[in-house]
């Protein structure tokens, strides 16, 4: 019991310190929320406290103006993840269990992509989408999320598949398995 409130005590310095970062974390969703549930003549009488009574029918009055806007984002990010997954998992499979001339340089050049801010892409992307007549559809998002995401996909499973025993690999080759029974079992 002694020792547990000797690391008790040797944490106050610890807390003292996260305490307030939490604060700064969490008081700007606090906020946001809070002033939510205000009417007009609340928020305009007070921006920073908590007023009552609390008006919940404010989410129900806006969701018909941003169904369509939160429809929209969850279809995109939901093709772009998978869209991602696939691909990046097959380059990392790819650069993770076959043998190749360059297969290290090309895993570099993968990993150096990630040292290009993505703000230098932002005017190139727009001029390709552009030149692509996709310019106000999904696929105008969906294209750069994915290829975007590439990047870390890659560095991420490549690691993971390289983790995953030879001793594995061999036995379902043995067993007769392809290359792609491999990737998608194992």
């Amino acid at each position: 019991m002694h020792n547990l409130t000797r690391l008790r005590r040797s944490d106050f310095p610890k807390h003292l310190i996260l305490i307030p970062i939490l604060i700064f974390t969490y008081y700007p969703l606090f906020f946001v929320f809070a002033n939510s549930l205000k009417d007009n003549a609340q928020f305009a009488q007070s921006i920073f406290n908590i007023a009552l009574p609390l008006h919940f029918d404010n989410y129900t009055n806006a969701w018909p103006s941003i169904n369509s806007f939160i429809v929209n984002s969850i279809v995109v990010a939901a093709i772009s993840v998978v869209a991602t997954l696939v691909t990046g998992s097959l380059a990392a499979y790819v650069l993770a269990r076959f043998r190749f001339p360059g297969r290290e340089l090309v895993y570099l050049f993968y990993v150096g992509l990630l040292l290009v801010p993505q703000v230098l892409t932002l005017i190139p992307l727009f001029l390709e989408m552009k030149n692509l007549n996709l310019l106000g559809s999904w696929l105008a998002l969906i294209f750069p999320y994915t290829a975007g995401g590439q990047v870390l996909a890659v560095f991420i499973l490549r690691a993971f598949f390289e983790g995953i025993s030879e001793e594995l690999f061999e036995a379902g080759r043995i067993d007769g398995a392809t290359d792609w029974q491999l990737y998608l079992r194992l």
